[in-house]
């Protein structure tokens, strides 16, 4: 199978799970919302916030996973992967343990007063937190297996598991709606159980697929050390993003009440199928830029993460843009009633998401390299500043809305920040990345927005956005084509056409 092949086949695949988990999601926040009324609901993102609070060592556990195994690959020695795939689950039992531990001290001392949490709900939250610590420990422990499956390229499968995991979810909703036991406890004790869903279909792939390059034998910590030191720097950047996101909805709680964390929560949902829309694309492209680094392609690697910067901005844009534009009428079709704060913030998100896909294939370029320290600790830190900025701001009295421009502000700096230090890390021509990439897709957005705000003046029903979402996307992307992508991003494209021609005419 080609490259184009293979990305074109990968690409519809996880759009095809993409489209399902977005209309099973929308259906099933819409009901747990019901179900769980404001105040439950928003205590438990509250509790799922403390959680990722420290998952956030789980999700660098994984990007480490998928770098080594998928470099090793690229280097075609399948001894070596299999020592790799051997100390990644060592890492991986380890710390999913370790992590199940502190969590369970560190409750102690979290619902003793220091969450807002009305008292008559305490009960049930401790309950939902130990169901949660249970759910972060499974999904550690198949963080290997999953590594291994996206380094083979074999994104049917992630797509199976994520299709189930969210059409689980939605039957969980409807049970929950009509249960007569106590709703938020219900819910998360079936959330523990379909975590066992992604487990069970990695971990039997991999061991059956891939015998030959996949250990469970454990090893020690002399074996896992270079492991342990590039999650150590992993770890910051995927914190930086972690901080933000779930240290706001604590910030919120404790400012201003469930009621808003619950607005930053909804405001999340919007924002994320966006995101995925783009990180799909950008997952299908990842195991390329790493396997050729480890080919030994450092040019091909950055013109690879480049591309995939560009194509994930523009597949998140082209539906971002409208959204933004009619979002108060999406939210009140979708929600019904909902909380006026929530078109505000969620706007806020979708800004700084798009600012950061811009620079986001730059990441997967930089942890294909490995000089991963300075990267990590200069854009961290800018992102994890939003949450002290943001908490000075609150207690001189400033809204919420105003946290919110500083997050957005943060994130945008940060991807600022990726272009300057992989200046020096791989000689990336900031001029270079500016011309082929900024200015190439400022003139697609500036002008579809335009034509959205023209037809969302004339046609506001619910029919009307969705003629308004086809007409903006259909314009963006004949723009990025025209003018926005390079005459080898053009031909790249032309290629996985062919391939996905020639797929249809075999099938």
């Amino acid at each position: 199978m080609t490259n184009a092949h293979r990305v074109a086949v990968n690409t519809g695949i996880n759009y095809i799970q993409l489209i399902l988990n977005v209309v099973f999601n929308l259906l099933t926040v819409r009901i747990i919302l019901q179900s769980l009324g404001e105040i439950d609901y928003g205590i438990y993102n509250l509790i799922a916030g403390v959680i990722a609070l420290i998952t956030f060592i789980s999700e660098s556990l994984s990007q480490t996973s998928v770098r080594f195994i998928s470099v090793s690959m690229g280097e075609q020695r399948n001894t070596e992967t299999k020592s790799v795939f051997s100390s990644c689950f060592s890492l991986h039992l380890y710390m999913g343990g370790a992590l199940a531990v502190l969590l369970e001290l560190i409750g102690i001392f979290l619902f003793d007063g220091f969450l807002n949490i009305p008292p008559d709900r305490v009960g049930a939250s401790i309950i939902v937190f130990h169901c949660m610590v249970m759910t972060l420990f499974i999904n550690v422990i198949a963080t290997p297996f999953r590594a291994m499956v996206i380094a083979n390229e074999q994104f049917w499968l992630i797509a199976i598991a994520g299709i189930l995991d969210s059409a689980l979810k939605l039957m969980i909703a409807f049970i929950v709606l009509y249960s007569l036991m106590d709703k938020l406890v219900l819910y998360g004790i079936f959330m523990a159980f379909i975590s066992f869903v992604p487990l069970s279909c990695f971990s039997m792939y991999s061991l059956m697929r891939y015998r030959e390059i996949t250990s469970l034998q454990l090893v020690g910590f002399r074996r896992i050390k270079d492991m342990i030191h590039f999650a150590g720097w992993t770890l910051l950047d995927v914190f930086g993003a972690v901080a933000n996101r779930q240290g706001y909805a604590l910030m919120f709680n404790k400012f201003f009440g469930p009621s808003t964390n619950a607005v930053f929560a909804l405001s999340s949902h919007v924002e994320s199928p966006l995101f995925l829309v783009s990180a799909s694309a950008i997952n299908s492209i990842k195991p390329q830029i790493l396997k050729s680094y480890g080919s030994g392609d450092l040019d091909k690697t950055m013109r690879l993460s480049m591309t995939a910067g560009k194509i994930g901005f523009s597949l998140m844009a082209m539906l971002a843009i409208p959204i933004c534009v009619m979002l108060p009428d999406i939210l009140k079709i979708w929600l019904g009633e909902y909380p006026p704060d929530t078109v505000f913030f969620a706007r806020m998100m979708i800004i700084a998401s798009l600012c950061s896909q811009l620079t986001i294939g730059l990441i997967s370029a930089n942890q294909a390299i490995g000089n991963i320290k300075w990267f990590s600790i200069i854009v961290s830190c800018l992102r994890m500043s939003a949450l002290p900025v943001s908490i000075a701001l609150l207690l001189l009295g400033a809204s919420a809305s105003m946290a919110m421009v500083v997050y957005m502000l943060a994130e945008s700096f940060a991807s600022v920040c990726r272009v300057i230090i992989m200046r020096r890390i791989a000689d990336l021509k900031v001029r270079f990345f500016v011309k082929n990439v900024v200015v190439q897709i400022l003139p697609p957005c500036l002008l579809s927005a335009g034509i959205c705000l023209l037809v969302y003046h004339d046609l506001n029903s619910v029919w009307g956005i969705l003629i308004n979402v086809m007409i903006t996307a259909l314009v963006y992307a004949y723009l990025i084509y025209s003018i926005g992508l390079t005459s080898e991003e053009k031909n790249g494209i032309k290629s996985i056409i062919i391939s996905v021609r020639s797929t249809l005419r075999k099938a």
